[in-house]
């Protein structure tokens, strides 16, 4: 995996690229730790080049967003390829994790309007 983290105007965006799984996701969860200690408002995680996501994939993206939320930051995944987003649907985890169909949508989401 991947992981490449940006900031656009008061928010990170994590890129992510080939398998989040359970060997894995806690580089990613790090990853997206280290860049909020900088002082986003919010996080956008960039699922569009996420070839693969199990359930520790899965739970590392609903702590990242459990933790984000109780310290007043905003969180969306966005870009989630079709068959992650079954996944995501099949395990009920769209009912707790939010997410936009692009980058775009999801910094709207925080009040910002920058290019991703």
């Amino acid at each position: 995996m991947l992981v490449t983290v940006r900031n656009v105007e008061n928010a990170c965006i994590v890129d992510v690229a080939g398998g989040v799984t359970i060997d894995n996701a806690l580089k990613l969860k790090d990853a997206v730790l280290a860049a909020m200690e900088t002082g986003p408002l919010g996080c956008v995680v960039n699922m569009k080049n996420v070839t693969i996501l199990d359930s520790s994939g899965i739970g590392t993206l609903i702590s990242l967003n459990a933790r984000l939320a109780r310290n007043g930051l905003a969180f969306r995944v966005a870009n989630v390829p079709h068959t992650i987003m079954q996944v995501l649907e099949l395990t009920q985890a769209l009912s707790i994790l939010p997410t936009e169909p692009t980058v775009l949508g999801a910094l709207c989401a925080f009040g910002m309007a920058a290019k991703a």
